[in-house]
């Protein structure tokens, strides 16, 4: 699985008008992020749910989703 069948997958590939190339996009965050907060997640967890573990992983950086 690549990460644009991931993204269309999840719905965030729109149909794209003839000629685009780019796209402005953004972010909020509330509470706002705070790295004292940060808390990195267990890759181990994603085994635990098989029916989007393939999702899950395709959304890993490579040298994670082994």
């Amino acid at each position: 699985m690549t990460a644009d069948d991931v993204m269309e997958r999840l719905g965030l590939i729109p149909h794209p008008r003839e000629g685009g190339e780019r796209a402005l996009l953004g972010t909020t965050m509330a509470p706002d992020f705070s790295y004292e907060d940060y808390e990195e997640g267990d890759v181990a967890v994603v085994a635990a749910y098989p029916e989007v573990e393939d999702l899950a992983r395709a959304l890993l950086p490579p040298d994670v989703a082994a």
